[in-house]
């Protein structure tokens, strides 16, 4: 009930808003029909604080290999010089571990 009014609400002041779950699918297809991503090969890394947003499970989550959480706040990582190499040396190269 509390959420649906919450939905309601959202809706009224963004009427296009959409739900992390339908966010997600929308930019995973997008992702693999106009932009002809194999997302199977796709690395997620995530700044999102949890202070901002919490997001227990989506499809970004279900889907793709991650997420690297590089820490964050407003969207902007914390990760620093020594979090994006960490993130690189996540990437897969085709040869076995």
């Amino acid at each position: 009930m509390l959420q649906r009014k919450f939905d309601q609400i959202v809706k009224g002041y963004f009427p296009n808003a959409m739900d992390a779950k339908d966010t997600s699918i929308q930019v995973l297809g997008k992702m693999q029909i106009e932009h002809k991503i194999d997302i199977s090969k796709v690395l997620m890394a995530t700044s999102l604080c949890s202070d901002d947003i919490n997001i227990p499970s989506t499809t970004f989550f279900n889907v793709l290999f991650g997420p690297f959480v590089m820490g964050g706040l407003g969207g902007l990582p914390f990760a620093g010089q020594t979090g994006m190499p960490a993130f690189a040396l996540k990437i897969h190269d085709g040869r076995s571990a």
